[in-house]
Parts: structure tokens; sequence; C-alpha cells
């Protein structure tokens, strides 16, 4: 949502570029920090065992939820204040969700962090498309739509190195999820 006062190529590209990480960062870094530490044991904590599969799938379930439940209020058309301001604080947020479940210690509180990272990356998604998506067709360039959706790929593949580097140099679950919440961030 970059607005600068230089040439229209120089402009779309910021714009595009922010998009771009408005989409790495939620849809893709945290739901691939969430497959990879479940992986590592992260999504059982005072659950039946540290690899319940059971577990594994009622915690990607409430971030589904939470996706749903966030994509529709998002959208929702009287949201009060502007876009803006309410994808800073849901990009915020889904940083902070991701962070916290390395303090998390009970199931409840995984489930609990789960949805609501979900509701805010919906919002991302939400948000952040339609405020490039517009600038996008106002400077007549529709095509370039494709590079801000580029990002949860991009989030992906940058969550998948984050990961495998960390498990790879022995660290635990929580730093997985500490770290991916701190890269979100930054």
């Amino acid at each position: 949502d970059c607005t600068l006062e230089v040439s229209d190529g120089a402009a779309q590209a910021v714009r595009l570029s922010g998009g771009l990480r408005h989409r790495l960062v939620p849809a893709g870094g945290a739901r691939d920090a969430h497959g990879a530490a479940a992986r590592h044991g992260s999504h059982a904590a005072g659950r039946r065992g540290s690899r319940d599969p059971s577990a594994a799938g009622e915690l990607a379930s409430a971030n589904f939820l939470g996706y749903l439940a966030g994509a529709l209020l998002a959208a929702t058309p009287r949201l009060p204040g502007s876009r803006r301001t309410w994808l800073l604080r849901a990009l915020a947020l889904s940083a902070c969700t991701t962070g916290a479940m390395a303090c998390a210690s009970s199931y409840t509180t995984f489930l609990t962090l789960r949805f609501v990272g979900g509701v805010a990356s919906a919002f991302v998604l939400v948000l952040a498309s339609a405020l490039v998506l517009d600038r996008l067709h106002t400077a007549g360039r529709p095509d370039l739509a494709a590079v801000h959706f580029a990002g949860v790929g991009a989030g992906m593949a940058l969550s998948a190195v984050l990961v495998s580097s960390l498990t790879a140099w022995g660290w635990g679950w929580r730093t997985l999820w500490l770290a991916s919440g701190l890269t979100a961030l930054g």
C-alpha cells in the first residue's frame, strides 16, 4: 500500500513487493511452520503423546476454521476503519500468534493460537489482495496480479529453508515456531 512520488514503474514495483511480502508471511510461512513444527512434536503438547496424528489434524482444522471466519469477517463491507490499518494489524497478529506457539504449553492454547492465526492470515489475504489488486487495476496493470499471489509460494519456500536449517542444526520445535514468528515480523 505504498504510494511514492516516483515513476509509475517504480511505484508499481514497490506496491507489488509489499503485496508479495504481505502474502509471504502469513499464508506461506505460518502454515508451513505449523507443518514442520508439528512433525517435530509441538502438535501434541498436553495431549496423548508427542506425535499424535489426530492432534495435528485438530490443530490444522482450528487453523482452517480461523481462515474461514477471518475471510468472512474481512470481506464485510462495513468493516470500520481503513483496510490498510486492518491489514497491518493482521500482519502483526499473524506473526505474534506464530511466535507464541513456542510458549504454548497446553493443547487448548495451541488450538486457540492456530485459530486466531488463521483469522489473521485470512484478513491479510483478503485485505492485501484488495489493496494491491485495486492499485494494479488503477495503474492499468492487472497482468501483474500473479506477482502478488506468488508470495504464498515464496513464504512456503522461505519457511522450508528456515525450518529445515534449524532442524538440521538440532533446534527443537519451540525454536522453529519462535524463528518463524520473528521472521514474519522482520
